[in-house]
């Protein structure tokens, strides 16, 4: 097992989720659509965003270690096939699931399409990062 694959992959798919979701790309949009307000981070960030982080990260890294044994399950080596059998995953798994906020909640499309464009963005440059370093 590539240990140190798994970590730079879950490493590498934390820092996407942090850019993808900074004021300079899509977090102003996000608490918008998702009715998130600068009042409810302070109280978050207040309370202790490392936890927050913390409980984050190991859930990539549980992602990140299931995409990998995918990989391995599946003999995927190349940067290619690793794309493309995340963007399967992503689109039988991911899309349904943050889909069903917007058909049962009436969550706006706007917040799908950044949430699972997250996910692809994350799961895709784990794979590559898992390819790469494997």
């Amino acid at each position: 097992m590539q240990y140190i694959a798994i970590l730079v992959g879950a490493v590498v798919a934390t820092a996407f989720g942090f850019l993808w979701y900074s004021k300079f790309l899509f977090g102003k949009q996000w608490m918008e659509y998702s009715g998130q307000t600068e009042e409810k981070i302070n109280e978050a960030k207040a309370r202790g965003m490392a936890k927050i982080y913390g409980a984050n990260f190991v859930v990539t890294l549980i992602s990140v270690f299931v995409i990998y044994r995918f990989l391995e399950l599946l003999q995927i080596t190349s940067i290619v096939g690793a794309c493309e059998f995340v963007l399967w995953a992503w689109l039988g798994f991911i899309v349904p699931i943050e889909l069903n906020p917007v058909f049962w909640t009436g969550k706006p499309w706007k917040l799908f399409i950044i949430n699972s464009l997250q996910y692809l963005g994350t799961f895709l440059l784990a794979a590559i990062a898992l390819v790469l370093i494997k």
